[in-house]
């Protein structure tokens, strides 16, 4: 079982383009295999999980989990905490670092994500905190990475929209967790 699990979250009921987590990039490219390829690629190895909606709109990418081997969790559609606390309890209750990913970030910059993990690794840290405008980095890097402490604290400490968008009751309550400030890589 691997210390590092990244997740991704993913539903087909998008209001801004719906389906994007399955659409076609390119002819015979969906996004989903696509990402899923991405993070295969990573020198760490991480345990891959798909956290969906048990929503009947969502069985296709239950479906493509399947055929791609992929661990997939099904929970609340509007509860991606929830959905994302019951992954780990499922497939990975033991996992020391977790990575939020989004499904649909078909660019993500996997090795980026692994060097997170690795400076969270080395220093003990719960999370990194870049000392740079958020506006100079690419949607294709914005995988958090967390220790299991920092992640345990954001699902139990998080309400309202942040249940939505995990992560936001970590940048919203940074003096609780022991985070490295770096510079933005290059």
């Amino acid at each position: 079982m691997s210390d590092y699990v990244v997740i991704l979250s993913a539903c087909m009921s998008s209001t801004r383009l719906p389906g994007k987590v399955l659409a076609l990039l390119a002819p015979g490219l969906q996004a989903l295999p696509q990402l899923i390829a991405r993070w295969r690629l990573s020198d760490r190895s991480p345990l891959l999980i798909v956290a969906t909606s048990d929503e009947c709109a969502d069985d296709p990418i239950a479906a493509t989990c399947d055929q791609l081997d992929v661990a997939c969790y099904r929970g609340s559609r509007d509860d991606v905490i929830y959905r994302m606390e019951g992954a780990l309890r499922k497939f990975a209750p033991g996992a020391k670092y977790i990575a939020r990913a989004l499904a649909d970030n078909p660019l993500v910059d996997v090795t980026l994500a692994d060097w997170r993990y690795d400076v969270l690794e080395r220093a003990g840290a719960d999370g990194l905190h870049f000392n740079a405008d958020e506006a100079l980095m690419t949607y294709a890097a914005t995988t958090d990475v967390w220790s299991r402490r920092a992640w345990d604290t954001i699902a139990d400490g998080s309400s309202g929209s942040q249940r939505e968008h995990p992560g936001a009751y970590f940048w919203d309550n940074l003096s609780q967790f022991s985070v490295v400030q770096l510079p933005l890589p290059r």
